[in-house]
C-alpha cells in the first residue's frame, strides 16, 4: 500500500494523534464557548457601575407638593430623560447627580403620548450618557432598571425581563398604549429611569408599576428615539 504524503506522515505516529484530536476537539468546543459566553444572560457588575453617572434623581416642588423622579443622560450638553409625568408634577426642578451635586434644570421637551420628556440643565453637563438601542430585547430576556427608588435610594440597579413587548392595557387606574411590559420591581422615584440590557444600551423608559409587585411599563427604546430626533 502506498505511504501517505510526507505532509500527513504525523498522524502515523501516536503523538500525531494526539494532536489531531485535540484540534478537532478545539475546532468544535472553541466556537461553543464563545455562543455560550456572548449569549450570556447578565450584563457584569462593573458594566453596570459604570452607568450609574449616567443616572440622576429629578427633584420635583411646586406651590403644594414635592417629589422625586429619576432621569438620564442622552448627551454630553446637558440633556436628561425622564417620564413626562415627572415633568408635569411641579414647576421648580432640580437634578441630583450621582456624586450629590445639585442643578437647576428646564422641561425641555414633553410627549404626553409616550410619557417621555427632556429636561436641560447645562449645568450638570457630563460625559458619562447612556447610547439608544436599536431594537427592544426578545421577550425572557434581561433587562435592568436603573434610577433612585424613593428619592433616597441613588445608585440602584434592578434586574428582570421582558414580559412582553408591546401592550395596551389599564394598569393601576393608568392607561397605557404600545409599552413594554416587564417582570421587575418598581418603586416611587424609579419613574423616568433607563431600562437598559445587557450591553448597557437604553431600551426603554421606565413610567410605572405595581408597587412592591413585579410588574412594570416603559416606554420602548424606538418612541424615545422618535422623540429625541423631532426635539433636534
Amino acid at each position: 500500500m502506498a505511504n501517505l504524503p510526507t505532509r500527513l506522515g504525523w498522524i502515523s505516529s501516536p503523538l500525531g494523534v494526539g494532536a489531531l484530536i485535540a484540534a478537532v476537539l478545539a475546532a468544535v468546543l472553541l466556537p461553543t464557548w464563545l455562543l455560550v459566553r456572548s449569549t450570556s444572560p447578565d450584563a457584569t457588575p462593573e458594566l453596570l457601575d459604570s452607568l450609574q453617572p449616567s443616572i440622576v434623581t429629578v427633584l420635583v416642588a411646586s406651590a403644594t407638593t414635592s417629589g422625586s423622579g429619576s432621569a438620564f443622560a442622552v448627551d454630553s450638553a446637558g440633556h436628561f430623560v425622564t417620564a413626562a409625568h415627572v415633568a408635569h408634577a411641579g414647576n421648580v426642578f432640580t437634578i441630583v447627580a450621582s456624586n450629590k451635586a445639585t442643578y437647576p434644570a428646564t422641561v425641555r421637551a414633553v410627549d404626553d403620548s409616550n410619557d417621555v420628556a427632556e429636561l436641560f440643565a447645562p449645568a450638570a453637563a457630563t460625559q458619562h450618557f447612556l447610547s439608544l438601542a436599536a431594537h427592544v430585547p426578545g421577550t425572557g430576556e434581561t433587562v435592568y432598571v436603573l434610577g433612585n427608588p424613593f428619592g433616597e435610594l441613588p445608585n440602584t440597579t434592578t434586574k428582570g425581563t421582558v414580559a412582553a413587548q408591546s401592550i395596551t392595557a389599564s394598569i393601576a387606574g393608568v392607561s397605557y398604549t404600545n409599552r413594554i411590559e416587564l417582570d421587575v420591581t418598581a418603586n416611587g422615584g424609579n419613574s423616568g429611569g433607563p431600562v437598559v440590557n445587557k450591553a448597557g444600551e437604553v431600551v426603554g423608559v421606565l413610567q410605572g408599576g405595581i408597587p412592591g409587585g413585579h410588574i412594570a411599563v416603559a416606554a420602548p427604546v424606538s418612541a424615545l428615539s422618535s422623540d429625541i430626533r423631532a426635539w433636534g
